[in-house]
Parts: C-alpha cells; sequence; structure tokens
C-alpha cells in the first residue's frame, strides 16, 4: 500500500529511531564538557546582558515619565559648544 518513496522515508525514520538510544548513551569525553561549559557561559553573559539592557530601560522609562508628568524638570547637562581654534584647511 505505500509509494516507494513512502516505505524509504519510513525505513529511513525506523533506522533512526533504532539510533537514538545508541546516540544518547555516547560516552562523555573532554569536547562535551567544554562545550557544556561554553554553553553556560554564554548563557550567563547573555543573562547579565539582557538585565542591565532592561535596568537601563526601566530608568529611562522613570525619567520619561517624570518628565511628562511634570514631577522631574526636564535638564541638559551638556557642555556649551565652544568653537575649534584649529584653522580650517582650504581646499
Amino acid at each position: 500500500m505505500l509509494t516507494p518513496l513512502a516505505r524509504q522515508a519510513f525505513a529511513a525514520f525506523s533506522a533512526l529511531v533504532t539510533l537514538l538510544p545508541a546516540l544518547a548513551a555516547a560516552p562523555a569525553t573532554s569536547a562535551t564538557g567544554r562545550l557544556i561549559f561554553n554553553n553556560r557561559l554564554d548563557a550567563a553573559v547573555t543573562g547579565i546582558l539582557v538585565a542591565m539592557v532592561t535596568l537601563v530601560l526601566l530608568e529611562s522609562a522613570r525619567q520619561w515619565l517624570g518628565i511628562l508628568r511634570g514631577t522631574r524638570e526636564a535638564r541638559v547637562r551638556e557642555a556649551p559648544f565652544v568653537r575649534t581654534r584649529l584653522v580650517e584647511e582650504e581646499g
């Protein structure tokens, strides 16, 4: 009842299913431990980055809400413009 393509797909799937327990029981090597450590380190660094970005966004939102509500003064803390004393090149 199966077409030749369906038979091939079924055979490939059954071969894969029989190999899965052997792949799961593969011995741990030093490379496996290094990969696990690298993945955990990546996750920790990513978590710290997400926490810092979230903190900046929350603080910015708090400042803007205070300005929009009128409870906080909008102040600019930039240095005034100073014209350069360097000679401009003519060309």
